[in-house]
């Protein structure tokens, strides 16, 4: 008895394992599988279905490897909600769509003359984006060659030499030290007064 049951167990094990080993190899599906099962339920009209899969595939974090399956997988997301009425999610997805493959088009046999529309429109506006951050980046850029050029500069003052040579400190003053030319200008003058005085 005790036999039978542990032969029972045993198989119960056994097929246990094998329905876990089948199971998961059907479970284990790749992204890009995922993908065209999206792109198929997308093809045949069934957003509601395409959408939930699509956005596993997307969000938090792709799980697609290629530029071209994510640009898809962005595309048709935003076809999905073009068609749900959502606009504006759709035009953050075809931004997102063209930033990964710039060019990515929308194909009016496969998509809605709407979804045309709106990804058209985020075309445009991705490209605006484009120049608006590439003339930034230039000003940046230029504006940190300037300021390299300024800290690079040496200055040079150029002042008429023979002023070293007159008296009551001129030549002090015109090199900005005010107080040594002041004393250079008293000590001066007092020591002409003593000498006249003496004199």
């Amino acid at each position: 008895m005790r036999r039978d049951r542990a032969r029972g167990d045993v198989r119960a094990a056994l097929i246990a394992a094998l329905l876990v080993l089948a199971l998961g190899g059907t479970a284990a599906a790749t992204p890009s599988d995922e993908l065209a099962l999206a792109r198929d339920a997308y093809r045949q009209g069934d957003c509601p279905r395409a959408v939930p899969m699509l956005s596993v595939l997307l969000y938090p974090t792709p799980r697609l490897a290629s530029a071209a399956d994510l640009g898809e997988a962005h595309l048709l997301y935003g076809a999905c909600l073009v068609a749900s009425g959502d606009a504006v999610g759709a035009g953050r997805e075809f931004e997102e769509a063209l930033f990964v493959r710039p060019d990515l088009t929308a194909d009016p046999l496969l998509f809605s003359a709407e979804t045309v529309r709106i990804f058209e429109q985020a075309r445009a506006a991705v490209a605006v984006r484009i120049r608006q951050e590439a003339e930034a980046r230039a000003l940046a850029e230029e504006r940190e060659r300037l300021r390299r050029y300024k800290e690079s500069l040496i200055v040079y003052e150029q002042r008429p030499y023979y002023m070293n040579f007159l008296p009551g400190g001129a030549g002090q003053f015109q090199r900005g030290a005010t107080g040594l030319g002041v004393f250079f200008a008293t000590s001066q003058v007092l020591t002409a007064a003593t000498s006249a005085g003496i004199w």
